[in-house]
């Protein structure tokens, strides 16, 4: 079997950060409490090549092997040739540590890798050339080091690094123009020489390149006037320490951090830039379709069979402010290509589009996807609002670059009725292009004066367009669409304001969004997996999710009206019987779940069983709540048998032996649990308890 890989390169552009944030105060603190090797490892291995994003991220964890992963995900975001067993990088940059070691810090009391010339030459390696002057009698012991620079990480093309040993003793230290000047480089230089002209003049006596280098690093950059002395050296030095830490992008560091309980070691070192796009429509019975666009910078496929392929695995996950769960969900998405068509979609970036309903609220959204046949992922994070509507409200803006007319089924995301909108995750567009605007007006009818609708698009916060139209000329006054060509636009930033104009012409609500034209007359568009978690507006599926979240919202009433009305749609799921019944064991209405469980029991299959564990330990919890102990002990195993290792069933099952007073039954399931987790107070007592009465029978 013949396997090779490819991976499809995708435009990047800018994207979102969520920034990590540690009190200075503790910075100290933690770092003096990481094991010496971490520590090491931070304060001298990596000090001048680590980004600040880096050093916060590695200093908020908690387990050594959360650091051994960040260490390994450090060297390999760097690593110049990833996929072969060599790190480059890595060698090189220890190499440097150990020449400088061993050779740079001979005259200093500090190791090598403290010293000036030492820190230099750990960030930028061998110079291509030296100047010696350690035996002058006019200058100090100095030494130019002349570098070959990186352009477009913003050194200049040729530059030189100065050391001097100041007033001749002591290391060497680094040399700056403009705060040393070349009088510090000459013996007797601060005293014997009436001005700057007469020590540049004994300078160029001495052969080489000293005199040049002591006004300037930068050569070419020396002025002819020598009493003024080069600010752009010190503007270079600074990106010279700078230079190691503007060769990455930190953004690894933050998702790893994130997402480290939720992806394997394989996956931590292959984090993948992305952009993401996110807009949530309104529904009509309070409850919002989240839409997401997310597309990664590359996609890596197998070819097997004359056919391209991947699994992509999806982990979703909305949060309160506070990080309570809301809901999460988990999907796979299969990628297949034929070979036919990979010339067309190669150069093509690739999308995955997804939608799912959430319920009115702030929330927090993570959205993370591993490819299973690379171990790489990518995520998407972000605040969302979906405020409850109750007065005259206008949606946030959704621009698009194409508009599709598709039939009412099947529910695709970006969709309203029989319209979906295609988008782009960072709102780019051509002046080919008709920009698609939607946008959501609720509470209209409370106002009967009628409204006008303005848009209003500027550049460089200059009006360049306006037109007005009344709200009425749309048949759908809830869903507005509107198209504009982009043919008269220039390249640029934009932005859309939409206004809702009252009777007088009075703004009383606006919306603006922000969108680029491309000086580029074409952008490829990405080629789309789409997902999402319901087929239609009235799918029972639809309003069980709804029905978990106000549960996980302890919003019991939406939570049981909504739950009824998917379990009336399918009366004989499962799944759904079992989201209503949690809300009745909530309730203390045990009756009532045994009266919703009981008819499943028998027809449960093995692998229905097997998914369902929580289905006996609900009906054990009912049958616990009317004290019929030994049908709960019943159910309670079933799911331990299930589920695995608990130690909340062994309590329970230990309690309701407890209640029939079979202790010693009750006491097996006790010390079985004090075996898994001996931290239970409680159950050590009652153990106590137990043996107590034991021994006095």
């Amino acid at each position: 079997m013949i396997i090779k890989k490819i991976s499809l390169y995708f435009l990047a552009s800018l994207f979102f950060i969520t920034s990590l944030s540690i009190n200075l105060s503790s910075k100290d603190s933690k770092i003096k409490n990481l094991p010496e090797k971490y520590r090491k490892w931070l304060e001298e291995e990596v000090v001048y090549i680590i980004k600040d994003k880096e050093r916060e991220v590695f200093l908020q964890l908690q387990t050594d092997k959360e650091r051994d992963l960040f260490i390994e995900a450090f060297w390999a975001i760097r690593d110049p040739t990833p996929g072969t067993p060599v790190n480059e990088f890595k060698d090189e940059h220890y190499r440097r540590i150990e020449y400088a070691n061993k050779f740079l810090g001979r005259d200093s009391p500090r190791p090598g890798w403290m010293t000036d010339r030492g820190r230099i030459y750990i960030i930028l390696g061998e110079p291509r050339d030296k100047e010696t002057y350690d035996s002058s009698q006019e200058v100090y012991p100095t030494e130019i080091w002349f570098y070959q620079g990186d352009v477009s990480m913003g050194l200049p093309p040729y530059f030189n690094v100065v050391f001097f040993k100041r007033d001749g003793v002591g290391e060497y230290i680094l040399y700056s123009p403009l705060k040393d000047g070349p009088q510090s480089l000459m013996i007797g230089g601060q005293v014997s020489y009436k001005n700057l002209d007469e020590i540049i003049e004994r300078l160029k006596e001495i052969p080489g390149q000293l005199a040049q280098v002591s006004l300037s690093l930068i050569p070419g950059d020396s002025t002819s006037d020598p009493n003024r002395l080069s600010a752009a050296s010190e503007v270079l030095l600074g990106k010279i320490h700078e230079y190691p830490k503007r060769k990455v992008e930190d953004e690894y560091a933050e998702k790893l951090f994130r997402y480290r309980e939720s992806i394997e070691v394989d996956y931590s070192v292959n984090y993948i830039h992305s952009e993401s796009f996110i807009k949530s429509f309104r529904m009509n019975n309070n409850h919002y379709i989240v839409n997401l666009a997310i597309q990664p910078k590359r996609l890596s496929m197998d070819f097997y069979q004359n056919k391209y392929y991947t699994t992509l695995k999806v982990f979703g996950k909305i949060t309160d402010l506070n990080d309570k769960l809301v809901f999460q969900f988990e999907r796979s998405i299969s990628i297949e290509i034929g070979e036919d068509r990979i010339n067309e979609l190669k150069s093509k970036p690739f999308c995955i589009v997804e939608s799912f309903p959430v319920v009115s609220g702030n929330y927090k959204l993570n959205y993370l996807v591993k490819n299973i046949i690379s171990k790489e992922f990518f995520s998407a994070e972000r605040n969302i609002s979906l405020p409850e509507i109750k007065d005259l409200f206008i949606t946030p803006i959704t621009l698009g670059y194409e508009l599709k007319e598709i039939p009412l089924q099947p529910v695709k995301p970006f969709k309203i009725g029989d319209r979906q909108i295609l988008c782009d995750t960072n709102q780019t567009f051509t002046p080919k292009d008709n920009l698609i605007i939607f946008f959501q007006i609720f509470n209209t009818e409370k106002y009967p004066d009628g409204y006008q609708i303005k848009y209003s698009f500027f550049k460089e916060e200059k009006e360049i367009k306006v037109f007005q139209k009344r709200l009425a000329e749309y048949s759908d006054k809830n869903n507005i669409f509107e198209t504009v060509s982009l043919n008269d636009f220039s390249p640029g930033e934009y932005k859309l304001r939409i206004s809702l104009l009252n009777k007088e012409n009075r703004e009383v609500l606006f919306e603006e969004e922000r969108f680029l034209i491309s000086p580029i007359p074409f952008i490829p568009r990405p080629w789309m997996a789409y997902k999402t978690s319901f087929k239609s507006e009235d799918d029972p599926f639809l309003f069980y999710i709804l029905g978990i979240q106000y549960l996980n919202m302890n919003k019991l009433k939406e939570a049981k009206e909504t739950m009824e009305i998917a379990l009336k749609e399918v009366p004989n799921s499962l799944q759904y019987s079992i989201g209503l019944a949690k809300i009745y064991l909530i309730e203390n209405s045990f009756d009532k779940v045994i009266d919703l469980l009981s008819p499943f029991i028998s027809p449960l299959s093995s692998s229905e069983g097997q998914k369902n564990y929580e289905f006996y330990e609900i009906l054990g919890m009912a049958y616990r709540g009317i004290s019929k102990f030994n049908e709960a002990i019943e159910n309670f195993k079933i799911a331990l048998s299930l589920k695995g290792t608990d130690i909340r069933l062994l309590n329970l099952i230990g309690e309701c032996y407890y209640n029939l007073g079979n202790k010693e039954e009750a006491l097996k399931a006790f010390e079985k649990s004090i075996e898994i987790n001996p931290n239970q107070d409680n159950i050590k007592n009652l153990i106590k308890e137990i043996k107590g009465k034991g021994d006095k029978k």
